[in-house]
């Protein structure tokens, strides 16, 4: 809504009345309608008539405090104006009460300020203030400034003034006509919340007073430093007031820079206590939505999440300090175990290279940049855990290993990264402009153990500006050159880790690869549409506070079609070559991303190149690289790609220069197995075939990708010297009764067998495995001697024993089947799976040092299942796994069957003999609720403690449900 503006107030009495008599007859109706339409929510104040006591201006049946400003040394209209110098600092304004969120207050003032400076204010009783500042237009010297504002979710009868303010506190600045328009709540239902609409949370934080104080002083502290510094010591106790819920946490100020600390809405990290949580988290952080641009965040969570990449829940609430409405925040998970059992992810490592000195000594003006990369801790979140688990501290210190490693220079992306994933991240950056992400303060990576690789968890993509101070198109692999001195700029300096990447060929293809799909017009749209309803919702949600917020797709998403423009080689531009000689051509690139020559010949034939030349990005900071390759006949252009995508570009051969570069041939893994004197490689067919026999192995089987690899009955392979078989392709073996094949350790120093990564199937019959340790090599890591990872096996008539490994059998992100397998004596669990779904039909399961069968997230079927002889339980479910059981037995067992964190366990007959506990049901970790059995008919014998069931869990037991122990 526009306001208009007053440019008339006095004129001569006799002239009005003048008017009035010609034109009364004749316009007398209309008059009338006129004033019976006029609002009673419109205020004017002209500061032409003050009160009897000089106090206030009166103006249209209104009255506005500061009437003792009234100056008559300037005026845009009439002969007096309010005028805020240092002894009266603020003009005409105007109190309203009974102030409610939804209500809309326009105003609009003019401003003459040649000696000073001067806003129109807005502020509320509930810790609010805005100001008007910038001019819209310009009239006789005079500037006219306005604002529009909606009060905030959360208001209830609050009071609002409205007022100008010399804000330099010198001079003097003159103001006049005043315009305010008010539309309450229910005039304005746009931004009243609809059933239909966003379902949005309302989080209140009670901190008592001394507590306040605490944060009070820790924010003046920030900003007297020019940022904040925070630690756990700075938490101080509250209580988070959800709905009717109560949950004891402890909080602190959050956010590195000042623009979480200003004004009101002040950001806040949540901790609850322990064995408490707010959906699903048990800790998290809120800060002001505008803080991370609104939906912009929102959406970049959405494109990581679409393609698989590990991210924190986010998404929009209403905030409120004890009795103070903050408005609309947003929310955001912590980076701990939860944020990896929300995504199906085992536990482990969550690493961030610290940034604590940079912030430390960030504003204390250093002329000589530190070495703030360099120098920084790789650090890990979930530290006590990590610490007091051997496991985990092993795990924490490999990926730290990884990681050091990488950025010094000493390993390459591949070895330290699951590539397909970061160049997933980095391209998804490009695509909604999100590098802020990609800051090495906010770099997180989850060490994925049975990969031995680093995932990326993305998230903190923008700034307070989103994608607007952003000039495209920006790519984030653009001009990366190897011998550029990174100290030509601190802010080249900041940017040494990303250098780091896009040095490596292998990676740039990869990242190349995805950028082109994800800058696709059919890619954008596959994935705007199914979020079209949400994003609409939320944009209503937030403009109840940021009136003029609105959300543009294709401004949003204008990166893709800049990058389109200059992903291949630009004709005229990228590439110029020249013919030295008869024999070779010399070419010089000038393209922001490498380019591989792949022919040479003229405009209607191509000679393929023997082997392509990759000629690195061009960078303004050192001289531009001359290479040459071979030539034959009198070729006139070369052809040309961006790596990473298949469109060929023709350039011309001119007539002219220099020295050759080309990548260094890396050998295929293949050749490695070459020295197996028991292996058949057929590499026409693509097969690998280990003959029958008896082999010792002193070295690990590393077997690559897109190979057959099949086990001949009768192969016995004795692992020793901590060799292991690790195989990305599938496996056949298929043993006989008479001729079972063996994988086992003698002297129990092996490290099993690991599948993973392929999707066809793997099928082992008649195999025996025994004496076989867990995986802990290449920076891999798996629990199991037997070991799925991403992809699927069946098992029929196998044998797992004498396991010295956590599992027997670990399966992981997988889908399996066993029939008529037998575990027997196995030091740890017998099978542990971690969302996957399996069947398990007529096997037995003795002497288990751990569980017989666990099974966190996934789906399991048994049926026709033995079960003797367990320490702990016969079988364990967790993580909402969900499981059938047609017919289980369970003897001689400290636990029988255990449901916790929300799996469902759902059996038929169960029969229980000589069992210590037999149905146990609780909640274990504070993002999950509690488990649930349901057994249709139990059998039992000897159970001196049938059922413990803790508070939210369920039992039901032939029938009937089972009270909570």
């Amino acid at each position: 809504m526009r306001i208009k503006t007053h440019h008339n107030k006095r004129t001569e009495k006799r002239w009005i009345g003048m008017l009035l008599l010609s034109v009364f007859a004749f316009f007398g109706v209309a008059f009338l309608v006129v004033q019976s339409h006029s609002s009673e929510n419109e205020y004017f104040c002209d500061m032409e008539t003050p009160s009897g006591d000089g106090l206030h201006f009166v103006s249209q049946g209104h009255s506005f405090f500061n009437g003792n400003t009234q100056s008559s040394e300037k005026a845009l209209s009439g002969r007096y104006a309010s005028a805020c110098s240092e002894k009266s600092l603020y003009g005409a304004g105007m109190e309203f009460f009974n102030v409610n969120a939804g209500d809309v207050f326009e105003a609009g003032i003019w401003r003459q300020a040649d000696d000073g400076y001067g806003v129109l204010a807005f502020q509320g009783d509930w810790n609010f203030y805005e100001q008007a500042t910038v001019s819209e237009r310009t009239q006789n010297g005079w500037d006219y400034i306005s604002k529009k504002i909606v009060v905030p979710i959360g208001v209830k009868n609050g009071t609002l003034k409205i007022f100008p303010y010399n804000s330099q506190k010198e001079g003097t600045v003159y103001f006049d006509d005043l315009t305010i328009q008010r539309s309450s709540a229910q005039q304005n239902k746009t931004f009243t919340p609809q059933a239909s609409e966003f379902e949005y949370t309302t989080l209140q934080l009670q901190i008592e007073d001394k507590e306040l104080k605490r944060l009070k002083a820790k924010r003046l502290e920030a900003f007297a430093k020019g940022n904040l510094i925070t630690g756990r010591s700075d938490l101080v106790p509250a209580k988070l007031i959800v709905n009717d819920s109560t949950i004891n946490v402890t909080t602190r100020l959050k956010g590195d820079l000042l623009d979480h600390l200003k004004g009101h809405k002040w950001s806040f990290r949540i901790v609850a206590d322990e064995m408490e949580a707010w959906n699903g988290m048990h800790e998290f952080s809120i800060h002001n939505s505008l803080s991370r641009a609104h939906l912009d965040e929102w959406i970049f969570h959405q494109l990581l999440k679409h393609e698989g990449i590990l991210t924190t829940r986010y998404d929009f609430v209403v905030a409120q300090l004890n009795d103070t409405p903050l408005g609309i925040y947003a929310y955001e998970e912590h980076f701990n175990f939860a944020l990896l059992d929300h995504a199906k992810q085992l536990r482990g490592p969550i690493l961030r290279i610290s940034e604590d000195a940079l912030w430390k000594y960030a504003s204390e003006g250093l002329k000589e940049q530190p070495p703030w990369l360099e120098s920084a801790q790789i650090s890990s979140f979930e530290e006590k855990e990590i610490l007091k688990d051997d496991d985990y501290l092993l795990q924490y210190e490999t990926a730290q290993n990884l990681l050091y490693a990488f950025r010094n220079g000493k390993k390459k992306v591949a070895e330290v990264f699951d590539i397909d994933q970061m160049a997933k991240f980095m391209a998804i950056q490009d695509l909604c402009l999100s590098d802020h992400a990609f800051n090495f303060t906010n770099l997180r990576f989850y060490f994925n153990a049975q990969k031995g690789r680093l995932q990326p968890i993305g998230y903190d993509g923008y700034s307070d500006q989103g994608t607007r101070w952003h000039q495209a198109p920006l790519l984030t692999g653009a001009n990366v050159n190897s011998r550029v001195d990174l100290k030509v700029s601190q802010a080249q300096r900041m940017r040494d880790f990303h250098h780091l990447f896009f040095e490596d060929e292998n990676f740039v293809r990869q990242y190349v690869f995805y950028l082109e799909q994800f800058i696709q017009d059919d890619y954008i749209n596959e994935f705007i549409e199914p979020h079209i309803n949400a994003i609409e919702q939320r944009a209503q949600f937030i403009r109840q506070e940021y009136t003029n917020y609105e959300f543009d797709w294709q401004y949003y998403f204008r990166n893709a079609k800049e990058i389109r423009k200059v992903l291949y080689p630009m004709e005229e531009l990228s590439i110029k070559a020249y013919q030295w000689n008869k024999d070779s051509i010399l070419i010089e690139s000038y393209h922001q991303l490498p380019i591989a020559i792949k022919a040479i010949g003229t405009k209607q034939d191509q000679y393929p190149l023997q082997k392509s030349t990759v000629l690195e990005s061009y960078s303004k900071y050192v001289p531009v690289r001359r290479y040459k390759i071979p030539s034959r006949g009198k070729p006139t252009h070369l052809y040309c790609q961006t790596i990473g995508t298949d469109s060929l570009v023709r350039f011309p051969i001119f007539k002219w220069n220099a020295p050759v570069s080309i990548p260094s041939n890396i050998n295929a893994s293949i050749d490695r197995l070459k020295s197996f004197n028991f292996i058949q490689i057929n590499e026409k067919s693509k097969r690998i075939t280990i003959k029958s026999g008896q082999h010792t192995l002193r070295q690990s089987l590393l077997i690559p990708k897109n190979w057959q690899v099949e086990i001949a009955a009768g192969a016995a392979l004795n692992l020793t010297n901590q060799a292991a078989i690790i195989s990305q392709s599938p496996i056949q073996a298929n043993g006989r009764s008479d001729q079972p094949i063996k994988i086992y350790s003698s002297d129990e120093s092996g490290q099993g067998l690991m599948i993973y990564g392929c999707s066809q199937n793997s099928s082992f019959t008649n195999t025996i495995f025994s004496h076989l340790a867990a995986i802990q090599q290449n920076g891999q890591f798996s629990d199991g001697g037997v070991n799925l990872y991403q992809t699927k096996a069946l098992f029929t008539r196998c044998f797992f024993v004498n396991s010295v490994a956590k599992d027997a059998l670990h399966i992981n992100d997988s889908t399996f089947e066993l029939n008529d397998c037998v575990f027997q004596s196995n030091a740890g669990d017998a099978l542990d799976a971690n969302f996957s779904d399996g069947k398990i039909y007529s096997s037995i399961l003795s002497k288990t040092g751990g569980d017989a069968l666990e099974i966190n997230g996934g789906k399991l079927r048994i049926q026709n299942v033995s079960i003797d002889s367990t320490r702990q339980s016969a079988l364990l479910a967790g993580h909402r796994a969900f499981v059938q059981v047609d017919q289980l037995k369970v003897s001689h067992s400290q636990k029988g069957v255990t449901a916790k964190d929300q799996a469902l366990i759902q059996g038929k007959t169960i029969e229980m003999n000589k069992v210590e506990q037999g149905y146990i049901a609780f909640q274990q970790a504070a993002s999950f609720g509690g488990g649930t059995i349901e057994v249709q008919q139990h059998k039992g014998n000897d159970i001196p403690l049938l059922h413990v069931i803790e508070d939210r869990s369920t039992l039901v037991l032939n029938g009937e449900k089972i009270t909570t122990n």
